[in-house]
Protein backbone atom coordinates (compact mmCIF):
# COMPACT_ATOMS: atom_id res chain seq x y z
CA UNK A 1 0.00 0.00 0.00
CA UNK A 2 1.22 3.39 -1.17
CA UNK A 3 2.14 5.72 1.88
CA UNK A 4 1.04 9.04 1.57
CA UNK A 5 3.77 11.97 1.30
CA UNK A 6 3.12 14.06 4.19
CA UNK A 7 5.13 17.16 5.02
CA UNK A 8 5.14 19.38 8.51
CA UNK A 9 2.94 22.29 8.73
CA UNK A 10 3.24 25.39 11.49
CA UNK A 11 -0.41 26.36 12.58
CA UNK A 12 -1.24 28.82 15.14
CA UNK A 13 -4.12 28.31 16.45
CA UNK A 14 -5.73 28.68 19.98
CA UNK A 15 -4.66 26.29 22.92
CA UNK A 16 -8.51 25.08 23.49
CA UNK A 17 -8.50 24.04 19.91
CA UNK A 18 -4.81 22.11 20.56
CA UNK A 19 -6.08 20.08 23.21
CA UNK A 20 -9.21 19.15 22.08
CA UNK A 21 -7.19 18.09 19.07
CA UNK A 22 -4.79 16.09 21.03
CA UNK A 23 -7.96 14.76 23.65
CA UNK A 24 -9.42 13.02 20.26
CA UNK A 25 -5.87 11.82 19.12
CA UNK A 26 -5.71 10.13 22.09
CA UNK A 27 -9.00 8.74 22.89
CA UNK A 28 -8.79 6.79 19.78
CA UNK A 29 -5.04 6.25 19.79
CA UNK A 30 -4.13 8.43 16.07
CA UNK A 31 -1.99 11.24 15.75
CA UNK A 32 -3.21 15.00 16.33
CA UNK A 33 -2.38 15.02 12.67
CA UNK A 34 -4.11 12.29 11.44
CA UNK A 35 -6.98 13.96 13.38
CA UNK A 36 -6.43 17.18 11.61
CA UNK A 37 -6.57 16.32 8.54
CA UNK A 38 -9.83 13.95 9.20
CA UNK A 39 -11.60 16.93 10.50
CA UNK A 40 -10.10 18.96 7.14
CA UNK A 41 -11.73 16.22 5.48
CA UNK A 42 -15.02 16.23 7.13
CA UNK A 43 -15.18 20.13 6.55
CA UNK A 44 -13.59 20.24 2.68
CA UNK A 45 -17.17 20.67 1.21
CA UNK A 46 -18.48 23.28 3.85
CA UNK A 47 -15.30 25.57 3.87
CA UNK A 48 -15.02 25.31 -0.20
CA UNK A 49 -18.47 26.51 -0.50
CA UNK A 50 -17.42 29.80 1.66
CA UNK A 51 -15.64 31.12 -1.39
CA UNK A 52 -18.19 34.22 -2.78
CA UNK A 53 -19.78 33.87 0.86
CA UNK A 54 -17.74 36.09 3.22
CA UNK A 55 -14.47 35.61 4.96
CA UNK A 56 -13.46 32.62 7.03
CA UNK A 57 -13.09 35.43 10.09
CA UNK A 58 -16.94 35.98 9.56
CA UNK A 59 -17.55 32.44 9.31
CA UNK A 60 -15.49 31.54 13.33
CA UNK A 61 -17.40 34.90 14.50
CA UNK A 62 -20.88 32.95 13.68
CA UNK A 63 -20.22 30.09 15.07
CA UNK A 64 -18.94 32.48 18.31
CA UNK A 65 -15.19 31.03 18.24
CA UNK A 66 -13.41 34.20 16.46
CA UNK A 67 -11.37 35.51 18.95
CA UNK A 68 -10.07 33.01 21.24
CA UNK A 69 -7.26 34.11 23.10
CA UNK A 70 -4.51 31.73 23.77
CA UNK A 71 -3.03 31.30 20.44
CA UNK A 72 0.27 28.96 20.20
CA UNK A 73 2.02 27.41 17.56
CA UNK A 74 2.32 24.17 16.74
CA UNK A 75 3.38 21.91 14.46
CA UNK A 76 1.11 19.01 12.42
CA UNK A 77 2.60 16.48 9.68
CA UNK A 78 -0.16 17.08 6.82
CA UNK A 79 -0.40 15.07 3.76
CA UNK A 80 1.07 17.31 0.66
CA UNK A 81 -2.66 17.31 -1.11
CA UNK A 82 -4.03 18.37 2.15
CA UNK A 83 -1.67 21.64 2.48
CA UNK A 84 -1.69 22.48 -1.04
CA UNK A 85 -5.92 22.34 -1.00
CA UNK A 86 -5.19 24.80 2.01
CA UNK A 87 -3.20 27.12 0.66
CA UNK A 88 -5.33 27.47 -2.89
CA UNK A 89 -8.61 27.81 -0.50
CA UNK A 90 -6.35 30.58 1.83
CA UNK A 91 -5.17 32.55 -0.80
CA UNK A 92 -9.13 32.88 -2.54
CA UNK A 93 -10.71 33.42 0.96
CA UNK A 94 -7.98 36.05 1.88
CA UNK A 95 -7.33 33.91 4.80
CA UNK A 96 -4.38 31.90 6.61
CA UNK A 97 -4.32 27.95 6.42
CA UNK A 98 -4.58 28.12 10.51
CA UNK A 99 -7.80 30.30 10.33
CA UNK A 100 -9.04 27.78 7.98
CA UNK A 101 -7.56 24.88 9.98
CA UNK A 102 -9.22 26.43 13.21
CA UNK A 103 -12.49 26.52 11.41
CA UNK A 104 -12.22 23.06 9.62
CA UNK A 105 -11.80 21.89 13.16
CA UNK A 106 -15.03 23.78 14.64
CA UNK A 107 -17.14 22.32 11.38
CA UNK A 108 -15.45 18.58 11.40
CA UNK A 109 -14.76 17.55 15.10
CA UNK A 110 -18.09 16.45 15.40
CA UNK A 111 -17.17 13.41 13.49
CA UNK A 112 -14.62 13.02 14.87
CA UNK A 113 -16.09 12.47 18.46
CA UNK A 114 -18.08 9.81 16.76
CA UNK A 115 -15.16 7.68 16.49
CA UNK A 116 -14.81 4.73 18.35
CA UNK A 117 -12.62 5.19 21.49
CA UNK A 118 -9.50 2.52 21.05
CA UNK A 119 -9.89 1.81 25.22
CA UNK A 120 -11.40 -1.97 25.18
Amino acid sequence: MPTEDKAPRSLTLPRSIIDEIQDHAMRIDRSPSWVAARAWEAAREELSGLAGQGSVGRRLAEIGRADEAGRQEHAMHLPLAVIDEQDKLAAELGSSPSELVHLAWLLGRESISELPSSDP
